[in-house]
């Protein structure tokens, strides 16, 4: 089995319209960061936040509700939470 670019999951993670912020971290690197009902074991859901770049994706779903309006070193940083 051919194993999946981080594109193509990528793409399947993105919803079909969305709210999203930019940022360029200390390594050059864009991401671009969006809210998503992930599904989790059990049937349980909850709302996270994908951090979606060419070399990694992170989930954060612990994150404020005014995330929109955070600057991009706030951003950064929650894209580091667990």
């Amino acid at each position: 089995m051919i194993p999946e670019s981080p594109e193509s999951f990528a793409d399947r993670l993105r919803p079909a319209t969305k709210t999203e912020q930019t940022f360029v971290d200390p390594r050059g690197r864009r991401w671009i960061v969006y809210e998503r009902l992930t599904a989790f074991a059990g049937g349980f859901e909850e709302s996270c936040l994908i951090f979606e770049s060419p070399f990694a994706i992170r989930r954060v779903c612990v994150y404020p509700k005014n995330w929109m309006a955070l600057d991009k070193p706030a951003l950064e940083r929650l894209s580091w939470a667990r």
